[in-house]
Parts: structure tokens; C-alpha cells; sequence
């Protein structure tokens, strides 16, 4: 059965690459910062499986190993992600503590890997879904720590954003984003239960990259992450409710199949409304898609920082945009009482919208 099991983080997996490709058109930092956090996903997914299928005895321990790596850069990155949301540079010192404390983590634990005896994990415990490593007392202080640090610094610069690059509170579904690491503390406690942290955190990213991005809402890929997104949350729950119900399958499998459906016409909901809007009689200025986008964001009410942040382009670029923009539209027109053409441009699009 350790295959079984080991195939819920492998689905998670290709969840991260959807997600992955569906970025690739978007520049800025964010979009930068979240590749490198769906790497680090699928990385600790591989290796979680990898845990789920060895022996403590021959290739777990070092699967664990590598597992940890993963796991102490994915929380850093995780903070800096929602630093940037909250309209922060990443030049803080906070995320410099951040950054120093998972290096010291990682050079603990490539010490305690090649010791004779190991005084970060006490024992490595049997389940029914495979065998993982319990902590020390040590260990849990070190890695509780850490987490408890980036996700405080996470809600604090949130709930304190100097400009918020979403018109939406996005507390909530970061909150969720932090409490999926959570999934994996529990066995490492040596309490019995499947570490989902990994696998529910893939599914989390994916449901936020549904709601943040525009430029990516109708792309394949992003579909393609949704749906195996939705399907790894189906297979957890089928997964985790047969173990609990082992003589009501048929009962684990419909709730399973429910949950993946809900969750797939959720997101789908999210995604269909980041999809622009159009605007009547654009058509006649000759606008490029990129200026359309841009254009039906203005009439948004969208800042210049949450149209770049959204579209995933850089502020140099936008600028660009917005002189070809200008050039094309506003320039043409008569001269109103409002010099600054950022809000000519608004006015234009809402009369154009009557």
C-alpha cells in the first residue's frame, strides 16, 4: 500500500508543474518569486513520496534529508511572497532574519545527517501509510520557530500592507496557505496521521494563482494545474476517509469525488473572474491585446502597481504601454480640466463604457 499513499504527493506534483508553466509569461517579481515556490513544492513532493516508499533502514533517511531542505526554503519564500503583496520591497531586515535563520537550519541539518547519531530526530515510527521520522524536542523547537516566524511576518505585513497589490483581502487565503504547512507537523510528532502539508499547499497555491493572476486566467495550464489540483484533494480525502472507514469504500469514494467536484467548479468560478472584461468601442483605436488588458483594468478602478502586479509585467513596460496608450486615446481628444493623463485615461474609458 506505500505506493498508494506515495501517488497522493505525486499527483501534487503535476499540480505544480501546471502551475508552473502557467506563469511562465509573467515577469515581475511576484510571478518570479512564486516559480521558484512551486519548485520547491514539487521538490518536497517528490521526496515525500520517495519518504512514503523507502525503508528506514535504507533510502528514508535520506529522502527525509532532502525533504527538509525544501521544506526550510519553501517557508522563507512563502514570506517574501506576501511581503511583495503587501507592497513592500523583499530589502527588509526581517527577511534577511528569515533568510539567515533556514540557512543556519540547513547547515544543522546537513551536520546531523553525516553524525554517528542523529540528535535531531528521536525515532523513526510505523504507520499504516508508511514510516516517517519523529523529532526531538530540539528539532521542534528549531522548525517551529522558523514557521511561526515567517507566517507571523506574513500576517503582520498584510494586515500593515503599505500598498496592497490586490484590491481583494488575500488574508484568508494566505492564511490557509501557512496552515497547509501545517498538514505535516502532526507526524512528525509521531501522531499517526498522512502529512499532507506539501499536498495541500500545492493545492492552496493553486487556488491563489486562480484568483491573482490575469494574464494566465484562460490558460491551458492553468487549467490544467486546477484540475490536478482538485484532483489531489479528491485522492487525499478518498485516501484519508478509506483508512478511516475501511468497510465503507463506496461512501470514501463519493465524498472524495464530491469534494474534487465542488473544488474544481470553485476555482473554476475564481479563474472565470479574473477574465477581462471588454469595453465597448475600443475596437476603433487600434489597441494591442496588452493595451486592451490594460485599458479594461483602468476602468477597474486598478492602480498602476495592481495593473503591473496583475498583468506580470514590470513598471518600465507598463509605462510603455501607457505612453503608446496615451498616444493613441487620450492625446487624440480635447483637452479636459485634468492634467494627469493616468486619469484622463480613466475618464475616457468610463464614457466610452456609457
Amino acid at each position: 500500500m506505500a505506493w498508494y499513499w506515495a501517488s497522493l504527493p505525486l499527483v501534487a506534483v503535476l499540480a505544480n508543474i501546471a502551475a508552473f508553466l502557467s506563469s511562465l509569461q509573467d515577469r515581475d517579481s511576484f510571478s518570479r518569486g512564486f516559480r521558484v515556490l512551486l519548485v520547491l513544492l514539487a521538490g518536497g513532493n517528490l521526496s515525500l513520496a520517495a519518504v512514503l516508499m523507502s525503508e528506514p533502514s535504507a533510502n528514508a533517511p535520506l529522502a527525509f534529508h532532502v525533504f527538509r531542505h525544501f521544506a526550510f526554503l519553501a517557508a522563507p519564500t512563502l514570506a517574501s511572497l506576501v511581503r511583495i503583496l503587501s507592497g513592500r520591497t523583499l530589502d527588509g531586515w526581517m527577511t534577511r532574519i528569515l533568510a539567515v535563520f533556514s540557512f543556519l537550519l540547513i547547515v544543522a541539518i546537513e551536520i546531523d545527517f553525516f553524525s554517528e547519531r542523529s540528535l535531531l530526530i528521536d525515532h523513526w515510527a510505523s504507520h499504516e501509510w508508511g514510516t516517517f521520522p519523529v523529532l526531538a524536542i530540539r528539532a521542534r523547537i528549531l522548525v517551529g520557530s522558523l514557521f511561526l516566524l515567517c507566517a507571523g511576518s506574513s500576517i503582520y505585513w498584510l494586515v500593515n500592507a503599505k500598498e496592497s497589490l490586490v484590491r481583494k483581502p488575500v488574508t484568508f487565503p494566505i492564511t490557509l496557505w501557512w496552515l497547509a504547512f501545517v498538514g505535516n507537523f502532526p507526524a512528525l510528532l509521531g501522531v499517526g496521521l498522512y502529512p499532507v502539508g506539501m499536498i495541500f499547499e500545492t493545492i492552496v497555491s493553486v487556488l491563489i494563482a486562480a484568483t491573482l493572476r490575469k494574464n494566465s486566467a484562460n490558460h491551458w495550464s492553468q487549467k490544467a494545474s486546477e484540475v490536478m489540483a482538485c484532483s489531489s484533494l479528491s485522492l487525499t480525502i478518498g485516501v484519508l476517509l478509506s483508512a478511516l472507514m475501511p468497510e465503507n469504500h463506496f461512501k470514501a469514494i463519493a465524498v472524495s469525488l464530491a469534494a474534487g467536484i465542488a473544488a474544481f467548479l470553485g476555482t473554476d468560478r475564481l479563474r472565470s473572474k479574473q477574465i477581462e472584461k471588454k469595453i465597448p468601442g475600443l475596437a476603433s483605436y487600434q489597441l494591442t491585446r496588452q493595451e486592451e488588458r490594460i485599458c479594461e483594468l483602468v476602468a477597474e478602478g486598478y492602480t498602476r502597481a495592481q495593473i503591473g502586479f496583475f498583468l506580470g509585467i514590470a513598471d518600465g513596460t507598463l509605462r510603455n504601454h501607457l505612453v503608446h496608450l496615451y498616444a493613441k486615446t487620450v492625446d487624440r481628444e480635447k483637452e479636459s480640466g485634468v492634467r494627469d493623463k493616468f486619469q484622463r485615461l480613466t475618464l475616457f474609458l468610463l464614457n466610452l463604457q456609457k
